[in-house]
């Protein structure tokens, strides 16, 4: 499962959102994609920054 994290208003959200979609597209899997608009009290408990792209729970870019 492939879920993207995006606050309210983030300007790379339908971009990284259309990207994911290309790149299962391209891959012929049927994975799910789902979009979670984090909420300002989750925001700062440790979520990385919007748009965050998470990979059966993992960040796909851990660190950044």
């Amino acid at each position: 499962m492939i879920e993207i994290l995006v606050v309210d208003g983030c300007p790379h959200a339908v971009e990284a959102i259309d990207l994911v979609h290309d790149v299962v597209r391209e891959f012929g899997e049927d994975i799910s994609v789902n979009k979670t608009v984090v909420v300002d009290q989750v925001q700062r408990t440790g979520f990385a920054g919007s748009p965050t792209i998470l990979v059966n729970g993992r960040d796909v870019e851990p660190g950044t």
